[in-house]
């Protein structure tokens, strides 16, 4: 099997589900892997993700973007200016406070990963098989539903219902109201129009990895590969 297919991952990292507590109803809830994709994104933008994933993988993969538009000469000080910058957010909020730097600096330009560029670390990661990253991380590998028993797949596009069918199958009906109170927010913020257009915006070729790399979530929860009219 080629790098990008479903790969089973050995039983230190695997979460067998099966052999706990076998009295367990499992379930998960899974969403369209584009829609969590642009989300994530998006989040990128805000200043506290900027710190929090700025070691992890997001200033791999905007210096592998924008290292052609800055000369040797500049690529180290740019790149200092930026950790500097990442460093003051953690106790400024840029709202209300204006952040000094080279105006010609690209890692301004935006001072964030792009989807573009969010994808080409996606694909760099799983080359190397270091992609264990939730946000990203197909489905099916996720929660090695291959390899674990569900009873049930919720798709997170339609709730409530879904969800207030396993909680009446559980015989939970009553209770409801306890389980079902928190606001699912995570679909409000991402419109269907939106999240297609970042993915149509992308070079063919982080199209095609994309759709390969959910491939199976695809055939497995019915969601669509490209927009529907």
């Amino acid at each position: 099997k080629q790098w990008y297919q479903r790969r089973v991952r050995g039983g230190e990292t695997r979460q067998e589900y099966k052999i706990e507590n076998g009295d367990n109803t499992r379930f998960m809830v899974v969403r369209h892997p584009y829609f969590r994709l642009v989300s994530h994104q998006k989040k990128m933008q805000l200043p506290n993700h900027v710190y929090m994933f700025r070691g992890i993988w997001m200033l791999a993969a905007m210096e592998r973007g924008r290292r052609k538009k800055i000369s040797a000469t500049l690529q180290g000080k740019y790149k200092s200016e930026f950790n500097s910058y990442v460093d003051w957010l953690h106790d400024h909020d840029p709202a209300k406070e204006e952040y000094s730097h080279s105006e010609d600096n690209p890692y301004f330009d935006p001072p964030y990963p792009d989807l573009s560029e969010m994808v080409d670390a996606i694909y760099h990661a799983r080359k190397k098989g270091n992609d264990w990253e939730g946000h990203w991380m197909p489905a099916n590998e996720f929660c090695n539903i291959c390899s674990n028993q569900f009873k049930y797949v919720a798709l997170l596009e339609e709730e409530p219902l879904e969800l207030w069918y396993i909680t009446d199958k559980l015989g939970l009906w009553a209770d409801r109201t306890v389980f079902l109170s928190h606001e699912n927010r995570s679909q409000k913020h991402t419109e269907t129009d939106d999240v297609w257009d970042f993915i149509e915006a992308l070079p063919q070729e982080r199209r095609q990895f994309l759709e390969k790399h959910f491939d199976i979530d695809f055939q497995m929860f019915g969601y669509a590969r490209s927009r529907q009219s």
